[in-house]
């Protein structure tokens, strides 16, 4: 198991604010406040997010859970929500992101 330092998150994010992907960030986000996976927080719809909360379903061990947000992170991600998926395809975005930054992060 690997983790960011502090100052790795701060270079990523400096890298993250360059980025033409307009979901990138906040997926980043979900990624490092809630601990989820990449595809869980990249695949969250509008009913998934509720009362400072975000439901992740159907995740690698087949478990539903709830994870507890920020009220600042839950306006991020509903901020010009509709119905269906809120994000759109950003891992390439990321990898580019961390490689400017210049971290070194683990296969997956």
């Amino acid at each position: 198991m690997t983790y960011l330092e502090f100052d790795e998150i701060d270079r990523l994010f400096v890298e993250l604010d360059k980025s033409r992907n307009p979901h990138v960030k906040v997926i980043t986000e979900i990624c490092l406040e809630t601990g989820c996976r990449w595809g869980e927080a990249q695949g969250l719809t509008r009913a998934d997010v509720h009362a400072r909360m975000v439901r992740f379903e159907d995740t690698k061990n087949d478990e539903d859970r709830s994870v507890p947000i920020s009220a600042e992170l839950e306006k991020k991600i509903l901020t010009g929500a509709g119905h269906g998926p809120l994000f759109s395809n950003s891992m390439d975005a990321f990898k580019n992101a961390a490689e400017r930054a210049g971290l070194k992060l683990p296969k997956g």
